[in-house]
């Protein structure tokens, strides 16, 4: 053996720093690729090797490092809205934690974290509600300065966020950040010396975000966990029951470490979520795209939301979507970028098993005369417009050729029936739509998929004040339907060309403008 005797602190052997090394890796993979509370593990190792005194503080050093090495690996996916109140609140707990923390004997402490340990295990903590995020960053910051492992009570709070997956780990792992970060510059405040434990905290820390490395790519092959929302235990980032591994909702599979669930027979709940169809709605975070969700879970089908930039308000929509009693996922990606398009239809397959629905709803519209427009714009425009809804249904097809049944429904608009000055490249982009939507409704109506293509009219997004816009006041004059567009009119006929009753609509454009059309 390699002799580390310079790098152990004092007291310590060499095989019990390698020891919590090595647990430092394993238990970090497990909170990065399966949601269990790595923390709580950990904390029971160190209790057994790790002198008392320097328990609590060693712990919130190695934690800091783990979390802030997931949360760094996973920054896009968090929700930093509950961040503010979490950290004030974090930062109270941490101050009244340490000035008591200093008084209490050492036995008191031992005693009250094996308490603290079994209630972590057995108990279920309720909810926290994000009103009480204040509070609950007070409490549980508070309690980390005696017990360390304070993941559950985070992972109360953020399950009450009802996000996917992947929010749901960086942003625990983002909160736990904060609160361990602000709990060792306490323990330094009140006088304890990191100095001799700093090789194992470093060994321990590069270890730690090894095994965070590790886990994501585990998680991002498509092993995520469902997290579920009414676990009987609560264990760390996915508060899940402590006999319960991971639920794999597309293979439709309970796995558990009871031998007779390794095939248990889906429930009816779960057969009837398999029945439903799944759509992949582009650009669906607000305004008509947000619409075509709700009207599309509303006729029963599980709804993938997307978005390019403003997670948010895809995970804003997501929820609404759920509350009509639908499942419902989010993700982000640019579909003008053709790796980001096909990893849209590979998360969504991943997630239910199929992709049945996909609505080419994004577009930009750039106002740029045709001898002005820059060549980058130009591909910009048309790679969004015109290669996304392509890409898209390259990848999407197959899946749907599978199944027997599939909808493709695209956007076109007046750019594609009359010119416009100014609006050369998004013609061309919407034409091109129009000619696609026609040759696939060609080629694979016979296999049950049918292709149509949405003209809108004028749709004001959402928030507008309509009744202070001169431009829409005139646009509301000039309608002869007395009235501008709302995203559930649009909404309501692609959930009827998603129905069996709209199977025999294919290959056409539907105009949905109110009749300004026919005033051409």
């Amino acid at each position: 053996m390699i002799d580390i005797s310079a790098l152990t602190p004092t007291g310590m052997t060499q095989m019990v720093f390698l020891l919590l090394v090595f647990a430092s890796l394993i238990t970090s993979f497990m909170t990065a690729a399966f949601g269990i509370g790595g923390g709580v593990v950990l904390i029971v190792i160190m209790a057994m090797l790790v002198p008392p005194a320097a328990l609590i503080p060693i712990h919130g050093i190695i934690q800091l490092g783990a979390n802030g090495g997931r949360a760094v690996i996973m920054a896009k996916d968090v929700i930093w809205r509950p961040m503010i109140p979490f950290v004030m609140g974090a930062l109270i707990g941490a101050t009244a934690g340490g000035l008591l923390a200093v008084q209490l004997p050492i036995w008191l402490v031992q005693l009250g974290l094996g308490i603290f340990i079994l209630i972590v295990v057995f108990a279920k903590l309720p909810p926290i509600q994000q009103r009480y995020i204040f509070a609950g960053g007070i409490i549980s910051t508070f309690l980390t300065m005696f017990f360390g492992a304070t993941g559950n009570f985070i992972a109360a709070m953020v399950k009450t966020m009802k996000l996917d997956p992947l929010p749901h780990v960086a942003t625990h792992s983002i909160m736990m950040t904060f609160q361990h970060f602000i709990k060792v510059i306490v323990f330094g405040i009140i006088g304890f010396h990191f100095a001799p434990y700093w090789p194992l905290v470093v060994s321990m820390l590069i270890s730690g975000f090894i095994g965070t490395v590790i886990g994501r790519q585990f998680f991002g092959e498509g092993r995520s966990t469902l997290f579920q929302t009414d676990s009987k235990h609560n264990i760390g980032a996915g508060s899940m029951p402590t006999d319960l591994c991971w639920h794999c909702r597309y293979h439709g599979r309970l796995v558990s470490k009871e031998p007779n669930l390794w095939q248990r027979k889906p429930s009816e709940e779960m057969r009837m979520k398999q029945e439903r169809k799944t759509a992949l709605i582009t650009g669906s975070g607000q305004n008509i795209g947000r619409g075509i969700a709700h009207e599309l879970a509303s006729a029963g089908h599980n709804i993938i939301v997307n978005g390019s930039k403003n997670r948010d308000a895809a995970e804003s929509v997501a929820a609404e979507v759920r509350n009509l009693g639908v499942d419902s996922i989010v993700a982000m990606g640019n579909v003008g970028v053709k790796d980001e398009a096909k990893t849209l239809i590979d998360e969504s397959v991943a997630a239910f098993g199929s992709l049945d629905i996909l609505v080419n709803n994004v577009a930009v519209r750039p106002h740029d005369p045709f001898l002005e427009i820059t060549e980058g714009d130009w591909d910009h425009v048309i790679n969004v417009n015109m290669n996304g809804p392509i890409w898209l249904a390259r990848a999407a097809l197959p899946h749907m050729i599978k199944k027997g049944w599939g909808r493709i429904i695209n956007f076109t608009g007046m750019n594609a029936q009359r010119g416009y000055p100014g609006a050369s490249v998004v013609s061309v982009s919407k034409h091109a739509l129009w000619g696609l939507t026609k040759a696939l409704a060609v080629e694979f109506g016979s296999k049950g998929i049918t292709s149509n293509i949405i003209s809108p009219g004028t749709f004001p997004p959402d928030g507008e004040d309509v009744a202070k816009s001169d431009k829409y006041q005139t646009l509301l004059r000039n309608n002869p339907s007395g009235r501008l567009g709302h995203p559930s009119d649009i909404g309501g006929m692609i959930a009827y060309l998603c129905s069996d009753k709209g199977g025999f609509v294919n290959g056409q454009m539907l105009q949905i403008n109110g009749g300004t059309v026919v005033q051409f």
